[in-house]
């Protein structure tokens, strides 16, 4: 188990970008999420799959070459044809240790994408600290479908509230106190609306979703002009772009390595952020860094084991805090 990309030293120094400062251990989830990044791009160059940097992993290529310094995150996405063909094959072509969620691997799966992570659980062995850079966390990243919008104002407007009552309704079945004669009538209803039958002996909460999913792929290429995400539109981000803007890649640098963007970047980015070229430091939330859930589980493994925490520090003050 070997690293895909060497780095020196100095790379996993603290260091102030834009006025933010990186610590240690979120420059080892960076190289850890290219790591994982690496392993998906071999997927995709082994079936003939084509990936985009997606979100502020595109913004960061263009802008800072990199990660934005603020962000703890990898994303990329896909044409909705890629990306159908990519969670038929990844998980036989990924390596072992590797996990894939999306709602066709994991019942409690809600989301219309997919995540690649590197592992179950944190892990402390030599080899896995070799591979990911001295990051024992689980990292991944996640991959989203783009789809083809249709033309017709009717028709993306019938799409839009036909998928906002399948997805509220496969949401309703995840509540314990779902009233299940109610939820009957409602999925009924949408048999009727989308010519489907439901299967007995699969979950409905499963079914819906993937519903879901087969309404945000129903029209191709030739019957659009423009590409988005269904589920982000219904949720009022007006992220719509031509199709010519996901015709090809062009080639960026990303930290060590380089990583596919739309050749329609320009159009993409400022759909999503306007003046994207103007940093906006984004002040740490309750999730940032992603890790510091983990953090907390593997001080207590560490403290119960009689273990030093030395290396897994996020900053001096907590270093200084633990002694």
């Amino acid at each position: 188990m070997q690293c895909l990309v060497q780095y020196p030293e100095s790379y996993f120094e603290g260091e102030e970008r834009d006025g933010f400062y990186i610590e240690p251990m979120m420059k080892k989830a960076w190289a850890a999420q290219i790591e994982v990044l690496l392993e998906v791009q071999k997927v995709c160059e082994k079936n003939g799959i084509q990936y985009f940097a997606e979100y502020g992993t595109m913004l960061g290529a263009v802008r800072h070459k990199g990660f934005i310094p603020w962000d703890d995150d990898l994303d990329i996405c896909m044409r909705r044809e890629d990306y159908m063909k990519f969670i038929s094959v990844v998980e036989r072509d990924l390596p072992k240790d590797f996990v894939v969620l999306n709602i066709h691997t994991e019942p409690t799966f809600t989301d219309l994408l997919t995540r690649v992570v590197n592992g179950k659980s944190i892990q402390l062995d030599e080899k896995h600290l070799e591979k990911y850079h001295g990051c024992p966390y689980v990292v991944g990243i996640d991959v989203f479908p783009v789809d083809y919008l249709p033309r017709n104002t009717e028709e993306a407007d019938a799409q839009l509230k036909l998928l906002g009552i399948v997805l509220h309704t496969a949401q309703l079945y995840g509540l314990e106190d779902a009233e299940l004669t109610e939820l009957g009538e409602m999925t009924n209803q949408i048999a009727q609306l989308c010519g489907v039958k439901w299967k007995d002996k699969k979950p409905m909460q499963y079914q819906l979703y993937c519903l879901a999913e087969r309404l945000c792929a129903m029209y191709g290429k030739d019957d659009a002009d423009n590409m988005g995400m269904p589920v982000k539109i219904l949720c009022g981000k007006k992220y719509i772009y031509s199709k010519q803007a996901y015709d090809s890649a062009v080639m960026m640098p990303f930290e060590t390595i380089q990583i596919p963007v739309p050749v329609g970047y320009d159009e993409i980015l400022k759909a999503k952020y306007g003046e994207y070229m103007i940093p906006y430091i984004r002040k740490k939330g309750h999730a940032y860094p992603f890790y510091k859930e983990q953090r907390e589980i593997l001080r207590q493994y560490l403290k119960a084991n009689g273990m030093s925490g030395e290396g897994f520090y996020i900053t001096e003050e907590e270093r200084t805090e633990e002694c």
